[in-house]
């Protein structure tokens, strides 16, 4: 198993951990992803834990390329479960998870980011292993759409304080891993844990 792999179960046996103790108003918390709730973002881990690639390249010639919407569309069988249904098809990816196509380490970062989104909505921390933050943060400080870490990115010094990690140069902005990755996403709620000089340029750029 490949260390992105490796990283990849600890964070979703964790995430299971957090979900499996959720209470039906917490299931229902909205989150920073629009109109997504908790149990939404719950469907879409599970859709991604058992998306194959016919399904996900279909998906997208029969919703007109828009990754978006296929993203949407794709989570609602899962969302329309019951949550303990829901829970269990979030276990079943445990054994055994697929992987969309693309790099590995995209399966990593939807269980950080997401993982956070849900963390954050239901009032628990942030909280990762200096080794992911290591192993994800470079490369969404790299990553075009529809991530757009580079863009956010351009110009700046990014500095964790919690793992062994920095990024570019120029005005800095030092904070946790967690929430600079999350800051490259677009994602500003936690950005008042971060300081230095660019903390501005970065917030105006998760607008």
């Amino acid at each position: 198993m490949s260390d992105i792999n490796a990283m990849t179960e600890v964070e979703r046996h964790a995430m299971y951990d957090d979900l499996r103790s959720l209470t039906a108003d917490e299931w229902a918390s909205p989150t920073v992803c629009g109109t997504w709730t908790v149990k939404h973002l719950a469907a879409h881990l599970v859709a991604l834990g058992t998306q194959t690639a016919p399904n996900f390249f279909g998906g997208l010639v029969r919703n007109g390329f828009s990754f978006d919407r296929f993203v949407d569309r794709d989570l609602q069988r899962w969302y329309a479960l019951p949550t303990d249904d829901l829970l269990s098809a979030f276990r079943a990816t445990l054994a055994n998870p697929r992987t969309p196509p693309g790099p590995q380490y995209v399966s990593l970062g939807e269980l950080m980011v997401h993982g956070g989104d849900i963390r954050r909505a239901i009032g628990r921390p942030i909280d990762h292993r200096a080794a992911h933050v290591e192993a994800l943060a470079p490369r969404y400080a790299r990553a075009g759409g529809p991530i757009g870490g580079k863009r956010r990115a351009a110009g700046l010094t990014l500095r964790a304080t919690d793992a062994e990690w920095s990024h570019g140069d120029g005005p800095e902005v030092v904070g946790p891993g967690a929430e600079l990755i999350r800051a490259l996403t677009g994602r500003a709620d936690g950005l008042d844990q971060c300081s230095g000089p660019g903390l501005d340029t970065l917030r105006s750029r998760c607008a």
